[in-house]
């Protein structure tokens, strides 16, 4: 059976670690390939006017994925490995719900930041961003 090490806090804020079963999943970010186009190159997209920029070997490297960079979110496997949230709830509610909060906290705080990111490139790019 698979389990996944997620890291939780209890009641008085001490941290300690839980085995949840998981099951491995395709890796959202790179669709089990590994490996993605590089942010820094097309991050945003590649807009027509660049694109002519680029002479036609730099387009066919691209196309190549010469400029491709190893997951981050997977590490280059391609897959993730992800709680199952059903057979967790059952074997250990109290965790489950530890876990839970833990989740949407972090979701909250990445929204915050996320949009904190985007009004920065707003102040300094202007509303494109």
């Amino acid at each position: 059976m698979t389990t996944k090490t997620i890291t939780l806090y209890d009641e008085a804020d001490e941290e300690y670690s839980v085995e949840a079963p998981a099951y491995w999943e395709i890796c959202a970010r790179c669709d089990g390939e590994g490996h993605h186009s590089n942010p820094a190159i097309d991050g945003n997209g590649i807009t027509q006017s660049e694109w002519a920029e680029w002479d036609p070997e730099e387009r066919h490297s691209y196309m190549r994925g010469d400029y491709d960079v190893g997951c981050q979110v997977c590490g280059g496997s391609g897959k993730v490995c992800v709680v199952n949230q059903g057979s967790f709830e059952q074997q250990n509610p109290e965790d489950f719900r530890r876990w839970q909060k833990s989740e949407a906290d972090d979701a909250e705080y990445q929204a915050i930041t996320d949009s904190e990111t985007r009004w920065e490139r707003r102040m300094l790019y202007g509303s494109d961003y």
